[in-house]
């Protein structure tokens, strides 16, 4: 995108590296260990709507851990994003740990901010670190994973599309108005969706933690839901055009029918993915270079 401001705006990102106040530190403390002593905060990079940093205790006996502590500083995200709520990152997580999923556990909750600044959630601090040129195979592996986790529960939303397709967009740099209206035409009709499954809403590189080769954590939950799983699939596939290239995404998704048999995909999904980018706002926008990648992607989709 172009400047990534969030929904919050500028004022709302110069203020995401502000450190958790003392009563939201010794709520961290409590939650892991009464006796714990904080030793450091590190401020994380990520979210839209909170803001994230990595709380170092000292436990008893010379011990010591690292967590995380995710805050909805953002004062406008119970208008802009209420479904990014700290209830749904903490079910979401919570369905997570009951299916083995490397995802981050949950240590504590306060979605009113009672005991701390702002509400906020406590959570365990996952091993790895981002990957240039994540293992397709091993996306799938992950990926596929998830998806087998069948609607059990409504503890978590259904999916659904971000806009309304019928609108036409055209972004604001585009020189091929014909591509977006063929694009648009070619979602009218939606194929039938499979039975839902769990589907994380925003798997994407910069959500997944490597090891090596091997993925050692997934994280960002705060969108998961009951949806399709070519609706991930497709949101990965985008994401791989705009930082590894058209084959990338390709190569992920011959993966992921490997290891998920019997999965269809419809090119349906990554049409609707890309339209679901938009509309785009004076401060949230497709630069050149990501246009060209997204354009030449989308010609590849409908040719």
């Amino acid at each position: 995108m172009g400047e990534d401001e969030g929904v919050g705006g500028l004022g709302w990102h110069g203020r995401r590296g502000e450190a958790p106040d003392g009563a939201t530190l010794e709520w961290v403390r409590r939650s892991v260990d009464a006796r714990a002593r904080v030793e450091g905060v590190e401020f994380l990079p990520g979210g839209s709507v909170s803001a994230i940093h990595r709380v170092h205790l000292e436990l008893p006996g010379g011990s010591s851990t690292d967590v995380v502590v995710r805050r909805w500083l953002n004062p406008e995200w119970q208008r802009n994003d209420p479904d990014l709520s700290p209830e749904h990152e903490a079910a979401a997580l919570g369905v997570a740990e009951q299916n083995d999923l490397p995802a981050p556990r949950l240590l504590a909750l306060d979605p009113r901010g009672d005991q701390t600044d702002v509400p906020a959630l406590v959570m365990t601090l996952l091993p790895g670190g981002p990957k240039a040129e994540p293992v397709p195979r091993e996306l799938a592996r992950t990926l596929a994973a998830i998806h087998s986790v069948p609607k059990i529960e409504d503890a978590l939303p259904e999916f659904g599309f971000h806009n309304d397709a019928s609108a036409e967009v055209v972004p604001r740099l585009s020189k091929d108005a014909g591509l977006w209206r063929e694009a648009s035409e070619r979602v009218g009709q939606p194929p039938e969706s499979p039975p839902a499954s769990l589907v994380h809403r925003d798997f994407n590189p910069g959500n997944v933690l490597w090891q090596g080769d091997r993925i050692s954590g997934v994280v960002d939950w705060g969108a998961a839901c009951w949806g399709p799983p070519q609706a991930d699939v497709a949101h990965l596939r985008w994401n791989l055009v705009f930082n590894n290239g058209i084959a990338a995404a390709d190569a992920f998704l011959q993966a992921y029918r490997h290891e998920a048999p019997g999965y269809r995909h419809d090119p349906y999904w990554d049409v609707r993915g890309v339209i679901d980018l938009f509309p785009e706002t004076e401060i949230h926008f497709f630069d050149a270079r990501l246009l060209a990648a997204l354009e030449a992607y989308l010609r590849k989709l409908l040719s």
